[in-house]
């Protein structure tokens, strides 16, 4: 999951919609439109904090294991 908070509080969780990703072998790319955020009152011009997380942020799970490399944040060429 992917969580952004603005400086005033507005925050949004987006899950990957493939919930085996975090199981895949080769790079996986998860492009996020700014206007999920946006159309959720998240002013993403004003982010004050972020979470990446693995699993269910509101009911975690010990004994995962394995690693998670995040290769880019960012607007990408587009804007969005």
């Amino acid at each position: 999951y992917i969580g952004v908070e603005d400086g005033a509080g507005k925050k949004l969780l987006v899950t990957n919609p493939d919930a085996n990703a975090v199981l895949a072998t080769s790079w996986q790319e998860w492009t996020i439109p700014f206007s999920t955020f946006t159309d959720a009152g998240v002013n993403v011009m004003k982010v004050k904090k972020m979470y990446i997380g693995v699993g269910n942020r509101t009911s975690p799970a010990a004994g995962g294991t394995g690693l998670v490399f995040i290769d880019d944040i960012s607007r990408g060429t587009s804007g969005q």
